[in-house]
């Protein structure tokens, strides 16, 4: 059970089916301006007729393109949708829990990401700003090390703590990865990445072109993978060097989000 973005006492619990049920099917009922972000998002509050929930809009589809450096043509970052719901579906693969339900679906004629909302979150700029230390460091520590670990897979350069958001019971969830998925294999602080799940590490070990997303082609498989390849190398390495009791842990969160 699923029991994501509603009030702990009493809270209504959802199977990730049911979340995926509604976001497909229930019905727009309000729609509104997101206050933060360049890729002109939205809120929706949305209904099937029993329960209401918000859910975060992104139809952002922007080509890709390079520009010439030097002698050098680059690939500029570009901002497309369909990144959202491959970071949905390898975070599943994983085993991580960290980024909400995702699923492609056209509200007003717009085909777009369309995420379930925490609600009743924070941000992490606003825990920073607010000075809320996490009641459980060791915990918290262990979910940050899970999202560097995620990041550094993706290719994510657009991580920032306006992105990063807690809910009510301290889980925290990465939202906006439509900057993510390189071509590159280029490894960007790659010091970042301390610990680990076990059961995600293992997960990684396994991962294949047939686990990744259809919305990625081939270029952007073979990166990832080669991504996942140093990723984990760099573990191996750390538990050589530290131990495993210093670098894998446990980490309930993981399967139970």
């Amino acid at each position: 059970m699923l029991t994501v973005g509603l009030p702990a006492a009493g809270a209504e619990e959802w199977t990730e089916s049911q979340i995926v049920e509604f976001l497909r099917t229930a019905d727009v009922v309000e729609n509104r301006e997101t206050p933060r972000g360049i890729t002109k998002s939205r809120r929706l509050t949305m209904s099937d007729g029993q329960r209401t929930h918000d859910a975060h809009f992104q139809p952002v589809a922007q080509e890709p393109r390079t520009e010439r450096v030097g002698d050098l043509r680059i690939e500029v970052l570009h901002d497309h949708y369909l990144a959202n719901i491959a970071a949905y579906h390898l975070d599943r693969v994983l085993g991580m829990g960290l980024v909400p339900v995702t699923i492609e679906r056209e509200i007003d004629g717009k085909v777009g990401a369309l995420k379930w909302w925490i609600e009743g979150s924070l941000t992490e700029h606003e825990r920073e700003e607010r000075g809320i230390e996490p009641p459980d460091p060791e915990d918290w520590s262990r979910q940050e090390d899970l999202m560097d670990v995620f990041d550094r897979l993706i290719g994510n350069t657009d991580r920032h703590t306006n992105n990063v958001v807690i809910d009510e019971s301290w889980h925290a969830w990465l939202i906006d990865h439509t900057k993510a998925f390189p071509p590159g294999t280029f490894l960007v602080h790659p010091e970042l990445i301390r610990r680990c799940d076990r059961s995600v590490l293992a997960a990684m070990r396994e991962l294949d072109e047939a686990d990744l997303h259809d919305a990625m082609d081939r270029e952007l498989k073979d990166a990832l993978l080669a991504r996942r390849d140093r990723i984990v190398e760099i573990l191996d390495e750390r538990i050589a060097k530290h131990g495993e009791d210093a670098v894998l842990f446990d980490y309930v969160g993981t399967a139970s989000r």
